[in-house]
């Protein structure tokens, strides 16, 4: 069935293109034609060549990651009919469902998850709790911005309590006021700044990780901790290093004021006490430390700030890093507070995000068994590809939809029907975990698929790369990494 030249690996290209009975798990590097063996595979399903039933492709669902690699699909899915159709002698049997697949094809289950979670909620809005004329915003970055203005606006007028009242984030109401003070106060970024060479994130980014994230909520630990005895032993060897600094010069008035502070505080234990005074000495420091400047060539200052900047950790690093923690710890438990109101400002909208097409339908999948019948009913089989940029919540969609009855309270209790999936990915090539996609993903669904029937296929042969790249690659790729336990030479 394939177009290319024969392969090393023709062989296990063949057995995956023709296999039916087992579910399918193919492991393919750069170049080496995964995507062409998904849709031959495809197209021996929907027009096979031998005597084997054709299945309707209305009955198949090939799902990838991006809209460009979706639009992609469903052109070499086309183009793929066309040339078998061009063929001389097509039997008119295979001619019949080439024909067909081709009409079908414009309406086909080829596209993104998120496409295909939309098509299949409209089909039950009503058991997702839906309004049948819900509208998706696809980018969430207004109804971010919203959320923090709405978050802040209520911090500043104490009005946080009344804006939660009725949910559950409403006993988190006079904490989060006090975390956002506390954290404004300190001088923390409030927006992100984009530089040449990275990003310095602020707090609304915190929102919108949040709220991207919230399918799986923060453990929320207990606020006060706060590890005062680390803060302290810090503080002294800060005080320790700034004996016999004169103030005579901006750096060793710094020193010199900073000890001060930090030994007038030394008994307090109240983190919020100890982080704002903290946070207010670090932001009176010098921009520069420099020996002649502004130590003014004053050997006894510089040394103790070198004491203080030098080493990892740092006793600057030690300083701050027990107050980090606990405000980090605080900011956390605003997660619920900030889902509630991200919540309200969509429904005042009357709108999804793409996160919701796929909680909706997991959460739909997981609690409704009868749901869950009806929705595997329409697919003989589901193809993923690009795998390894497939996040938790896509992956426990697939599972649940390919799985053998509906018995599963949890995706990784499934059993899956044999010959239910194609999965197709290459973990090397994993980028998107900024997206959620996650390896250990890949690896788990992996290893649940291999429970039961089904056909592992590792394509190696690369038709991108100059040959006599290839090995040089290898050779630098093992002596960086090394090569794998139990890998072929």
């Amino acid at each position: 069935m394939s177009r290319r030249p024969a392969a090393p690996d023709q062989a296990q290209r063949d057995a995956a293109v023709r296999e039916r009975e087992r579910n399918v798990l193919i492991d393919a590097g750069a170049g080496t034609g995964k995507t062409t063996l998904l849709v031959d595979r495809l197209v021996a399903m929907v027009a096979p060549e031998d005597d084997r039933p054709p299945v309707p492709l209305r009955r198949l669902a090939a799902i990838t990651f991006t809209r460009k690699a979706a639009g992609e699909l469903r052109l070499r899915i086309r183009e793929a009919l066309l040339h078998a159709l061009a063929e001389r002698g097509l039997p008119a049997a295979r001619e019949h469902a080439l024909r067909a697949a081709l009409a079908e094809l414009d309406t086909a289950h080829v596209g993104t998850i998120h496409a295909f979670a939309d098509r299949l909620l409209r089909l039950r809005p009503v058991e997702a709790t839906l309004s049948p004329a819900y509208e998706i915003v696809e980018d969430d970055a207004d109804l971010v911005a919203e959320t923090w203005e709405r978050l802040i606006h209520a911090v500043q007028t104490d009005t946080l309590a009344a804006a939660l009242a009725g949910t559950p984030a409403a006993a988190l109401a006079a904490e989060a006021t006090r975390t956002l003070v506390l954290a404004l106060g300190a001088g923390l970024r409030v927006e992100s700044v984009e530089t040449e060479r990275w990003t310095l994130h602020g707090l609304q980014a915190l929102v919108g990780a949040f709220v991207r994230t919230r399918d799986v909520p923060p453990t929320l630990r207990d606020p006060t901790a706060f590890d005062a005895a680390a803060f302290r032993a810090a503080a002294s060897a800060f005080v320790q290093a700034a004996r016999g600094v004169a103030a005579a010069t901006p750096g060793g008035r710094w020193i010199v004021e900073t000890a001060g502070s930090l030994a007038a505080h030394g008994g307090v234990e109240e983190p919020v006490v100890l982080f704002r005074e903290v946070h207010r000495a670090l932001r009176r420091r010098p921009r520069q430390m420099r020996k002649r400047h502004e130590f003014g060539g004053d050997e006894s200052a510089w040394k103790a700030w070198k004491a203080l900047d030098g080493g990892r950790p740092s006793v600057l690093e030690a300083l701050r890093a027990p107050l980090d923690r606990w405000l980090a710890t605080r900011l956390v438990r605003l997660a619920p507070v900030v889902v509630t109101l991200y919540e309200q400002v969509k429904a005042r909208r009357r709108v999804l995000d793409s996160l919701d097409l796929l909680l909706r339908l997991r959460d739909l999948l997981a609690r409704d068994r009868a749901v869950r019948a009806d929705l595997q009913a329409l697919f003989d089989h589901v193809f993923v590809d690009e795998f390894q940029d497939t996040d938790p919540l896509q992956a426990e969609i697939v599972l649940f939809l390919g799985e053998q009855g509906q018995t599963a309270a949890r995706w990784d209790q499934v059993v899956l029907r044999p010959g239910a999936l194609t999965l197709v990915g290459d973990p090397k090539q994993s980028i998107y975990r900024f997206r959620r996609a996650d390896i250990a993903t890949y690896d788990r669904v992996r290893a649940l698929v291999a429970r039961g029937p089904h056909l592992p296929v590792t394509l190696s042969a690369n038709f991108r790369s100059v040959p006599a790249l290839v090995p040089w690659l290898n050779d630098r790729f093992e002596r960086i990494l090394g090569r794998p336990s139990g890998e072929r030479p």
